[in-house]
């Protein structure tokens, strides 16, 4: 079964009980964009916390999809007295790292076992299925720590998950981190020499030309060398499996430069993953990459036609400092 972690939407405080609190205005705006996600055409089944911010997270997702809300009492947040904290935060430090109770707080164990005992029935229930749930931050927190493929401390999972987010997890495993609901099913890793064909029809879009039948032998050795060279990183992303983007970032020496340059001369997402997320994934990735080998600066060639990819590397904080020139040599 693979299982669809959603936390619920931005709420609105209306009184000293959290566990009262409905959407605000702009978590109804979180669930309708959350209803849009792809992910929600795979669902077989959909489970809720009664509380109210759960349960309207995911309305307009079920409405549209045509599933039943299942409600179950195990889903809803840590109990705690109502009042309003001074640091909230601190509170929740203590409890998910020093696994100390503040007074009148559920029991760290106690309710790590109720949220685990009902995703365990849930499993039994759909097996081979994939199934929704929406909860809250700190309850989904604490099932997140019985999980393999987490990284970090409690308490920095609690912080870093966003309202209306969504992560995936199978077979007692994290596959995906909380986030952006439409970025679900995309996956970077590294390119192998299986993307061949994948890769060549993307660059394709890009303006480059086609590999012909004669050419193939010849393009795959290249495009082997490419992505087994040392001071090269070729990126794929896919979508559920699916290549739909690929970067080559090449780690180059600049003269009186005492550190590295990277370079990237190829970055393309399929038209359909124009928004979704994809190029912010493989564009984050390869700056993670630069900065590993310690490099100075990070350089992107573009054509000058490419107006709406030039906006989005300026979005993601890059800055245009120069022309680039071609000379035809045959």
């Amino acid at each position: 079964m693979r299982l669809y972690l959603v936390r619920h939407a931005w709420t609105m405080p209306t009184g000293p009980d959290p566990h009262r609190w409905p959407l605000s205005p702009e978590g109804e705006a979180e669930a309708r964009q959350l209803a849009q996600a792809r992910f929600w055409r795979d669902i077989d089944s959909l489970y809720s916390s009664p509380e109210e911010k759960a349960v309207e997270t995911v309305r307009s997702a079920a409405q549209q999809y045509g599933l039943e809300i299942r409600l179950d009492e195990r889903l809803k947040e840590v109990r705690h007295p109502p009042g309003w904290a001074d640091d909230y935060p601190a509170l929740v430090r203590r409890y998910l790292e020093e696994e100390k109770a503040p007074e009148g707080w559920e029991p760290v164990g106690e309710a790590t076992e109720r949220i685990t005992a009902c995703i365990r029935d849930v499993e039994r229930k759909h097996e081979g299925e994939r199934v929704a749930v929406c909860g809250h931050g700190l309850a989904l927190t604490l099932l997140l720590g019985t999980l393999d493929g987490v990284v970090g401390g409690p308490y920095t999972t609690w912080r870093l998950m966003g309202f209306g987010q969504v992560s995936v997890v199978e077979r007692g495993r994290l596959l995906q981190e909380f986030g952006d609901p439409e970025r679900l099913g995309l996956v970077v890793r590294r390119a192998e020499q299986g993307d061949f064909a994948a890769t060549s029809t993307l660059l394709a879009e890009l303006g480059r030309p086609e590999v012909s039948d004669e050419q193939q032998e010849a393009a795959r050795q290249i495009y082997e060398r490419h992505v087994n060279a040392e001071d090269v990183e070729s990126l794929i992303v896919t979508r559920d499996s699916t290549p739909v983007g690929f970067l080559s970032l090449h780690i180059r020496e600049r003269l009186n430069h005492p550190t590295r340059e990277a370079w990237i001369p190829d970055l393309v997402v399929t038209e359909a993953e124009h928004g979704s997320g994809a190029a912010r994934m493989l564009f984050g990735r390869a700056v993670e990459v630069a900065r590993e080998w310690g490099c100075h600066r990070l350089i992107l060639e573009s054509g000058d036609a490419r107006k709406r990819a030039h906006r989005f590397y300026e979005r993601e904080g890059m800055r245009e400092t120069g022309k680039y020139f071609v000379m035809e040599l045959g």
